[in-house]
């Protein structure tokens, strides 16, 4: 080649070389755009693939709910109609509804949570990846079962605090009672004294009897409803489960398809003592073999714990409260014919309406003691089964060398059978003696509650046997009576701040309302107030307390004529405090 030849050669190739550069360059820039819109279009098809997993979380969840509700609702329908059958096979007809069980579907609570997703969410979990299908932790439905949880204690935790105000504005009562400033006193000789304390035992006799006899009418009132809708079945579950024990233990045994289950999920059951879980599920036989016991019963057992007996404790306290409101007209009338202060006689009155809340008080002790109990006493069918055929299965799990599968099952069916007759029979009678024990320790509490009211009621009418008034009976020196006046007009301004917000008076910026609580921002002034108080009684002589002490050798726990403020006129009375109490 030539000189020229050559150089035309390399002038062409760095030509060539420079398009192929500016080419790379314009190559290179669209790949980045391709990439950049690669992943842009992998982001999209990531949150498509997430909202695409919500969706089916979410249409899984409802779906779960409405099947899980209508279950419930149809659950509760065919217990209705089993009890309507039984009621009156004649006129029963299944296409008449008892209840909108529509309603009840839609009133159960249900919630399909991710404890997962919540914790991930949460901020737990971190070298994990995410969870699909949760943008928000209120999407995990934790919130909202936490919220659940909260509301179902939330009427016990209202009935345990308005008990607990109650005691306190009656311990208000009393002592604004003992302090204030008294009234003319009726003068009454002794012989009219002991007149009235004849007259008082004498009309304690028949409120005493009378209550005695609602408390035994109640109690066998409680005991014919668990007897006829749950002990009088106890013959046709135990012959039903004595049939099927004849047939299930061999279904175990049996092929896999068929629902038998595989040697070695057999011998862990077995070395178990009938009670195992596994990838597959739980396995419980004892309770498998109870299950014909519980299915009887089950009708029963529902009509009976959730209407037949609160129905009875309910009716327990009203008659109780019919027989007080009679016994203190009574006793209003004959204390007059004697003369007694009207003054006392009316403040005596006044306490009718804490006598009927104590008795509420108990009714709703009962009614939840008997649903507390019903829950534990309804499992215990299952563990007597367990404990008669434990050594049936110990035997089983000691079984080894060829055939041993065989002799296991051929061992358990035999000792199954071999127990069957005696086994539901101490199964149902255990389950008896349980509800026995139950009935007695709520014979108990009612017992002791009307007991308790009966005491109260003779510890308030003392002071009016006396006809004369509490701060008479107590000496106390002025100064002392006015510490303590002062002191209670104190806890009133502070029971009037808490209870303007209740009432929903002056509501200001600092203070959120709710259906469920009251939250404001006054809780140090709050503790503030409390400590004056606390200080007020710590201002007062000790010397001076000795001394009144010494001067009132019995001092009564509740000052003489108490009185409920709810009702009272007076303008002593702490209306705030009553306001929260009520």
């Amino acid at each position: 080649m030539t000189l020229e030849q050559v150089t035309a050669k390399i002038v062409k190739s760095k030509a060539t070389k420079k398009d192929l550069g500016q080419s790379r360059s314009i190559n290179e820039s669209d790949m980045r755009t391709i990439q950049e819109e690669q992943a842009k279009v992998k982001s999209a098809q990531e949150m498509i693939r997430m909202e695409i997993t919500r969706m089916c979380i979410s249409e899984r969840n409802a779906y779960s709910k409405r099947a899980i509700a209508q279950d419930y609702a149809t659950g509760i329908r065919e217990l209705d109609q089993e009890l309507g059958f039984e009621e009156n096979e004649i006129a029963f007809d299944p296409d008449v509804e008892t209840r909108d069980y529509k309603k009840i579907a839609q009133d159960l609570p249900v919630f399909c949570v991710s404890s997962r997703g919540y914790q991930k969410l949460m901020g737990r979990f971190e070298q994990d990846d995410p969870v699909l299908g949760f943008k928000a932790v209120a999407e995990t439905e934790i919130p909202l079962l936490q919220k659940h949880c909260t509301k179902i204690t939330e009427a016990g935790r209202i009935a345990k605090s308005q008990r607990f105000l109650k005691a306190l504005l009656q311990q208000f009562e009393d002592l604004m009672l003992y302090v204030s400033p008294s009234d003319t006193v009726v003068q009454v000789t002794e012989e009219q004294k002991t007149r009235a304390e004849q007259l008082l035992a004498s009309s304690l006799e028949k409120p005493k009897s009378d209550l005695d006899s609602i408390i035994k009418s109640a109690i066998d009132g409680l005991w014919e409803d668990l007897s006829t809708s749950i002990i009088n079945k106890y013959e046709r579950a135990v012959s039903d489960a004595r049939i099927r024990a004849t047939v299930t233990p061999a279904n175990w045994g049996g092929l896999r398809k068929d629902g038998g289950y595989a040697y070695p999920t057999y011998r862990a059951i077995c070395l178990r003592s009938g009670v195992y879980s596994n990838a597959q599920g739980n396995h419980d036989w004892n309770q498998v073999l109870a299950e014909p016991l519980i299915k009887n019963i089950l009708p029963g057992w529902e009509k009976a714990f959730f209407h037949q007996l609160p129905k009875r404790v309910r009716s327990f306290a009203w008659q109780v409260s019919d027989v007080l409101k009679t016994f203190h007209e009574e006793i209003d009338a004959r204390f007059r014919e004697v003369g007694c202060s009207t003054t006392s006689i009316g403040k005596l009155s006044q306490q009718l309406n804490v006598y009927n809340d104590k008795i509420e008080d108990a009714a709703g002790t009962v009614i939840c003691s008997i649903d507390t109990s019903q829950k534990r006493i309804n499992r215990e069918f299952a563990p007597i089964i367990q404990e008669i055929l434990r050594s049936g299965y110990k035997a089983c799990s000691k079984e080894r060398g060829p055939d041993c599968f065989m002799r296991m099952k051929i061992l358990l069916q035999a000792e199954i059978s071999k127990e069957s007759p005696g086994m539901f029979q101490a199964s149902v009678d255990h389950v008896k003696t349980e509800l026995i024990a139950m009935i007695k320790i709520q014979e108990n509490i009612l017992r002791n509650k009307v007991a308790e009211v009966l005491q109260a009621i003779q510890r308030d009418c003392i002071p009016v046997l006396s006809c004369s008034e509490a701060p008479q009976s107590i000496p106390l020196k002025s100064s002392l009576k006015g510490k303590l006046l002062e002191i209670l007009y104190e806890s009133e301004e502070i029971f009037e701040r808490i209870a303007r917000p209740l009432r929903g008076d002056d509501i200001n910026n600092n203070t959120v309302m709710d259906s469920h609580y009251v939250a404001t921002e006054a809780s140090t002034p709050m503790d503030m107030d409390l400590e004056i108080l606390q200080g007020g009684l710590r201002d007062i002589p000790m010397e001076d307390t000795m001394k009144n002490a010494d001067q009132g050798n019995e001092v009564q726990a509740r000052g003489p004529g108490s009185r409920n403020i709810e009702n009272s006129t007076s303008d002593e009375s702490m209306l705030p405090m009553s306001s929260i109490a009520s």
